[in-house]
């Protein structure tokens, strides 16, 4: 009797032990992974996760959208928009000059005649539409947007750190003077050009199975048709 009691109260101990590892485990999953950057359409915009991590950190689990480049557009926070009068759906709708949906592309052009570029780019990797869109106005100017967003539930997560290369984000944001990014209606590669002269000064080679843009500056550059 005394031996079932002991085996009964082992049992009973090892059980505990193993539910507080398990409640353990969870509690440290929870602290090492970041909070994604969630940003939904039309909030103002936060660039990483509160604590400072980055955000393909964090996004593995997402179940992304896709939409048509015109969607994307329609859907684009106001910061595109806050140099004009023009931040409804019906006014962003009278913005669009061109659009290649099979390609995934749009054009805009702004009340003040600003350009708006939109492209999307297959990542097999991670199973998702990578979605360019530039506002380029220079680089103090408020309405300036140059980011990289995945879309999901009616919400933006910048993935602009997470998929340009590290070699490029240092030598964009180093740089003097800005950087113009001129989108690919065909193809998958992003010319960038000097804000000043607008010469090139390389190319964002889109690689959809690993779902990065791979550096190429300009000294090493073989131009894509």
């Amino acid at each position: 009797m005394k031996q079932l009691v002991l085996c009964v109260r082992v049992f009973v101990w090892v059980c505990a032990c193993l539910c507080a590892c398990k409640s353990g485990g969870k509690q440290e999953s929870k602290i090492a992974q970041a909070d994604p950057v969630l940003i939904e359409a039309g909030d103002t915009l936060r660039e990483t996760a509160s604590n400072g991590t980055r955000a393909q950190d964090s996004v593995a689990q997402i179940i992304w959208e896709t939409q048509s480049p015109e969607s994307y557009f329609d859907k684009l926070p106001k910061n595109y928009f806050v140099c004009a009068d023009e931040d409804n759906f019906a006014k962003r709708k009278q913005l669009i000059q061109q659009v290649n949906a099979a390609n995934g592309y749009l054009l805009a052009r702004t009340s003040n005649a600003q350009t708006i570029e939109l492209a999307v780019f297959k990542d097999k990797k991670h199973s998702r539409e990578v979605v360019a869109a530039f506002r380029e106005c220079g680089k103090t100017c408020e309405c300036n947007q140059q980011k990289v967003w995945g879309y999901t539930k009616n919400t933006w997560i910048e993935l602009t750190d997470s998929v340009f290369e590290a070699s490029f984000l240092r030598q964009w944001r180093g740089a003097d003077s800005t950087y113009d990014f001129i989108l690919p209606e065909f193809g998958t590669q992003i010319l960038v050009q000097s804000g000043v002269n607008h010469s090139v000064v390389g190319a964002l080679n889109w690689q959809a199975e690993a779902g990065v843009f791979v550096w190429k500056p300009q000294k090493k550059l073989k131009m894509r048709p």
